[in-house]
């Protein structure tokens, strides 16, 4: 298993979820970064003026459009790595 993968499986473990930082940009980091090296490129539209949190997800993705999946693996594997000290 990839370090990408172990960081993917790490934070949706629910038994892990008291040990990392849960802030918005903690969250929108590892949104941005999983779905970077995953997906790609943003490929869908901005979401309506409504879609507060949508629109936020998508500003972050849309914001390193170009990363490779390489670097947005790497990234992921980073933000856990500050967002959960305990993390190895």
């Amino acid at each position: 298993m990839s370090s990408f993968q172990s960081a993917v499986t790490y934070v949706n473990d629910p038994a892990n979820k008291g040990s990392i930082d849960n802030s918005n940009d903690i969250q929108l980091s590892f949104y941005k970064y999983y779905k970077q090296a995953t997906v790609g490129d943003c490929d869908t539209p901005r979401p309506g003026m409504t879609d507060i949190k949508g629109k936020a997800k998508w500003d972050a993705w849309n914001s390193i459009t170009g990363m490779s999946k390489e670097d947005a693996e790497a990234n992921y594997v980073s933000t856990l790595q500050r967002a959960a000290p305990d993390y190895s």
